[in-house]
């Protein structure tokens, strides 16, 4: 974990050092966020165990670093929620497979609705996500429709006994296999 995360930062360093000044202060912001998220101010104190909002705080921040990242800016007002919605969709499997072993306090959404109801939920953002990107990009139905099976499909199967190699796979893979068949269907 530390190596991936120096990586990261170094990257990160790289990027900042090369870029516009107005890229430096977004992902000042967003690495500030996200070191915060990371890291307690003090045992057991920081953004991570505030009740109910762990998941918020790292759907906003991966989205407005997506925003920040995408080249041309997709200029439609639904894109930031598109995105949220999405990285909602695939964030909730790792609230599920974290569900005994988070504090009962934290109060994530699988351990205030369950873990089919938060199931459900994750389906639901992911197929919106998908429906709202098909309406901007309509030339994308046949890829976002096969991502949205595949997408759903794999959430389904996402149980509390599922494995972190599970997760990591499949639910983490989805962001990859969605770019893949859109960059397929805009070859065609």
């Amino acid at each position: 974990m530390l190596i991936v995360t120096g990586l990261i930062s170094f990257a990160t360093i790289t990027f900042i050092i090369h870029s516009q000044l107005y890229l430096n202060l977004k992902f000042i912001i967003f690495a500030l966020l996200s070191l915060f998220y990371i890291l307690p101010i003090k045992k057991e104190f920081g953004l991570r165990w505030i009740p109910s909002i762990k998941i918020f705080i790292i759907c906003t921040s991966w989205t407005l670093l997506c925003l920040s990242l995408i080249d041309p800016p997709l200029d439609h007002p639904f894109t930031p929620l598109i995105i949220w919605l999405f990285i909602f969709a695939i964030t909730l499997p790792f609230d599920i497979r974290d569900l005994y072993s988070d504090r009962l306090n934290l109060k994530t959404i699988p351990q205030v609705i369950g873990t089919k109801s938060s199931i459900k939920l994750a389906q639901l953002c992911l197929l919106l996500s998908v429906i709202a990107y098909t309406i901007i990009k309509p030339n994308t139905l046949i890829a976002s429709t096969i991502f949205a099976l595949a997408g759903m499909t794999a959430l389904e199967k996402v149980k509390r006994n599922k494995t972190q190699a599970y997760i990591n796979f499949y639910i983490e893979g989805l962001p990859i296999l969605w770019f893949i068949l859109i960059y397929v269907s805009n070859m065609i």
